[in-house]
C-alpha cells in the first residue's frame, strides 16, 4: 500500500506471506531511522460455517492508511467476524486499536462492501471504493464519519440517557451549567454507565 506522511513520519502497511502472520504497520522516520511496527495483526483461524478466515482484528492491511490528528485509519481484506476484512483506527505509538467495523462480505445488497481500501481523508470523512457489496454486489464507493453519532434520549421524566458508539473511546461526555458560549465545561463523573 501506499505509504502515509505525518510530519517527518511515514506509516505503512505490510502484507502477510503465506507462512507468516497477519501483517504489520510500521513507522518510520523519513531519514529512515527509528523504524518501529505499530501494529501486529494476528493469525486468523478457518471458520467452516463461513468458509472464511476470521479473527477480532482482520489480517492482511490493504491500500493506504488515512491520518486524523494522531489515529491512523485503515483496513484489512481479511479476517474480522466475518471473514471479509474490517475498517480499523489506532493511535500513531500502537495504542487505542479498535475495530470500526467487521465488514460482511459479497453477498448481494450488503452495503458495508467487502475489500475496502486506500482511504481519502476530507474533513472529518473517510472516503474510498470496495471490490463487493453495494446494491449490486460489484462494488462502490463509501464514506465512514469519523465523528461518533450520539443518540439522546428521555430515560425518565428527569433524565436523559445519552449514548454513543463503543468504539469512540477517547470521548467523555461533558456538561456546562452557564451558557453554551461559556468555556465552564466539565467531565461528567455520576451517574456513567459504560457499556464498554
Amino acid at each position: 500500500g501506499r505509504l502515509t506522511l505525518s510530519g517527518d513520519i511515514l506509516f505503512g502497511i505490510s502484507r502477510p506471506t503465506f507462512e507468516g502472520p497477519g501483517g504489520k504497520l510500521f513507522r518510520v522516520n523519513t531519514d529512515g531511522t527509528g523504524f518501529m511496527v505499530v501494529k501486529q495483526f494476528p493469525d486468523a483461524v478457518w471458520d467452516n460455517n463461513l468458509k472464511a478466515y476470521t479473527n477480532s482484528d482482520g489480517v492482511n492491511p490493504i491500500g493506504g492508511l488515512a491520518i486524523w490528528g494522531n489515529t491512523l485509519y485503515g483496513t484489512t481484506s481479511h479476517g474480522g467476524q466475518f471473514g471479509m476484512g474490517t475498517l480499523f483506527k489506532l493511535r500513531t505509538d500502537g495504542t487505542g486499536f479498535a475495530v470500526l467495523q467487521h465488514l460482511k462480505g459479497r453477498s448481494y445488497g450488503n452495503s458495508d462492501g467487502d475489500g475496502l481500501r486506500d482511504l481519502v481523508l476530507s474533513g472529518s470523512s473517510l472516503y474510498g471504493p470496495s471490490f463487493g457489496g453495494g446494491d449490486d454486489g460489484v462494488g462502490g464507493i463509501y464514506r465512514i464519519d469519523l465523528l461518533p453519532t450520539l443518540s439522546i434520549k428521555r430515560a425518565n421524566p428527569n433524565s436523559l440517557a445519552v449514548t454513543w458508539p463503543s468504539v469512540w473511546t477517547d470521548y467523555v461526555l461533558q456538561q456546562n451549567v452557564n451558557s453554551l458560549s461559556s468555556l465552564n465545561w466539565s467531565n461528567v463523573t455520576s451517574g456513567i454507565q459504560n457499556d464498554g
